[in-house]
């Protein structure tokens, strides 16, 4: 969504939200940033998207007319479609870097198979005695015992 129809969507909504704020107020509800809104302001004034209407109180204020109502609802809907398109291509994004992901975990666990040797190639240190005499015992023939 391009930044005057993000204006435009700001702009009507603080008008259908804020129905009783005078309209010497209404640009207070901005704050500091009037001056970026107001331009775009005058465009759907004059599109006759809201009109000035004066409620029991006596104060001026705006209001959506029906024209306003649907294009709030057009530029909600063209927002939604825009995150759901985003959301979509990130879920897309996480479910390649996962793959990516497992791929690498994949090759590194390879290669650390390799740098460490096993347990047979990893005696830099000659077998002890009870390592021979479990060895001898493992590999001996059972000898009959007589009784």
């Amino acid at each position: 969504m391009d930044n005057s129809k993000t204006l435009e969507l700001e702009i009507l909504i603080t008008i259908s939200q804020n129905k009783n704020v005078p309209i010497y107020h209404f640009e207070h509800l901005f704050e500091h940033k009037w001056k970026i809104y107001y331009p775009r302001f005058k465009e759907l004034l004059s599109d006759e998207v809201f009109s000035a209407t004066t409620p029991i109180t006596g104060l001026r204020s705006y209001e959506l007319t029906s024209k306003g109502k649907s294009r709030i609802a057009e530029l909600i809907e063209l927002r939604e479609s825009e995150i759901t398109a985003r959301l979509s291509q990130l879920q897309l994004q996480r479910t390649a870097s996962a793959l990516n992901w497992k791929t690498v975990k994949a090759r590194l666990n390879s290669v650390i198979h390799l740098w460490i040797p096993s347990g047979k190639m990893a005696a830099s240190e000659p077998p002890s005695d009870y390592d021979k005499l479990k060895t001898w015992i493992r590999h001996a023939k059972p000898v009959p015992h007589k009784a």
